[in-house]
């Protein structure tokens, strides 16, 4: 945020006792919240306004990889999910009536079946669902998260780490370009718009060779 005068750059603080590991069956609770709230615009027209209903419903979707948290002092401030290989998803839709009416339900599924999730190739994975606290963002969590992904998809043998993210979230642009992603391609957002509140979406890509 700026003050007055010259415009100064946003220092990250950086997050004490914070770790990141892959997420436990105990972590479904925080995870959806995380989720709920860091995607609030996205979820919104799928599974309606009502908050702890989207967490509760997002907490038990199927994952179409590894979910990792972050976990700072005890408590779980961010959430990621790294792709190695193509999922199904089985499942989707007994939680989608679990929580939904009929109508609801099925206007939800048609419209996760066109978002759809990556599809990686053998060389890259992908990081999908980045999100953490509000309350914690600008101090590293993020970034730390983010080095973790690089990390294991490098363990993994992959070339390539690929992400999307919509063209005006310019915080996560600052991250990714930080660490080495570059644009590689623009979808322009039609029938997802109003999911996405913007007109194109990035494909990303940072190179674990260079």
């Amino acid at each position: 945020m700026e003050s007055g005068g010259q415009p100064h750059p946003v220092r990250e603080e950086s997050p004490t006792q914070l770790r990141v590991r892959p997420a436990r069956e105990t972590d479904r609770a925080a995870v959806g919240h995380l989720l709920a709230v860091g995607f609030a615009d996205k979820f919104a027209p799928l599974f309606g306004r009502d908050h702890d209903r989207t967490a509760a419903l997002l907490a038990e979707l199927p994952s179409s990889g590894t979910v990792y948290v972050a976990e700072e002092s005890g408590q779980v401030v961010g959430t990621f999910t790294l792709v190695l290989e193509e999922r199904p998803h089985p499942g989707v839709w007994p939680v989608l009536r679990r929580h939904l009416p009929f109508p609801s339900a099925v206007r939800a599924l048609l419209l996760l079946q066109l978002l759809g999730s990556g599809r990686p190739d053998p060389h890259t994975a992908l990081v999908e669902a980045v999100a953490v606290l509000p309350e914690r963002r600008r101090r590293g969590v993020g970034r730390h998260m983010m080095a973790e992904a690089l990390a294991q998809a490098r363990r993994a043998g992959r070339r390539w780490v690929g992400l999307y993210v919509v063209e005006d979230n310019t915080p996560a642009l600052r991250l990714y370009t930080s660490l080495g992603f570059q644009v590689q391609r623009t979808h322009r957002l039609v029938w997802t718009r109003p999911l996405f509140g913007a007109r194109r979406i990035l494909y990303m890509t940072a190179d674990l060779g260079a």
